[in-house]
């Protein structure tokens, strides 16, 4: 749940007042292809976007794709469809705020950080750690007794900031 708000967040960011720029949303193979001159018009590298879409227009363009063209299995394994008509890739992002069907959004274009939050009582826990994934997002952890109840308990938060850097380097997909 927690990196569920943490993705709510995120994407909530890339809504109208905050991002200008907008496009229809892609319904074909040629209007998805078409997202490449989308980007290159309003000067956005193309080989530095993700296209993010809501899980209906993912599953629209997964349905285009020709499998034995496209050559690789990750689409369908991963749900991440790399390398799509020179974007770094096309991924499913159902967080996406209402009106906004998808979104093209340069690597640069929006910050996220996030540290783990130490737990302010000194051995008030039996286990607090940190665990990091593979991009750098960290979550803390804690896992306690409370011995009225006779309950293990285990308990996570999330210390995270987000800021659309580059607003004109994101189309909103409507």
């Amino acid at each position: 749940m927690l990196t569920r708000g943490v993705n709510d967040y995120v994407f909530g960011l890339i809504n109208a007042t905050n991002v200008t720029l907008s496009a229809d949303t892609p319904t074909t193979k040629a209007t998805v292809a078409g997202l490449y001159a989308i980007a290159e018009s309003n000067d956005i590298p193309v080989d530095q976007c993700i296209v993010a879409l809501k899980p209906t227009q993912f599953a629209g363009v997964l349905s285009a794709l020709d499998y034995n063209i496209y050559g690789t299995t990750d689409a369908i394994r991963n749900g991440v469809v790399p390398g799509l008509y020179g974007f770094k890739g096309f991924v499913c992002a159902p967080n996406l705020p209402d009106g906004v069907n998808g979104a093209i959004i340069c690597d640069t274009a929006v910050g996220v950080a996030s540290r783990y939050l130490f737990p302010g009582t000194e051995g008030a826990y039996p286990q607090a750690w940190a665990a990091t994934d593979d991009s750098g997002f960290t979550i803390g952890y804690r896992r306690f007794m409370d011995l009225n109840a006779g309950a293990n308990k285990f308990a996570a938060d999330v210390l995270f900031g987000a800021k659309l850097l580059q607003p004109t380097k994101i189309v909103r997909l409507v």
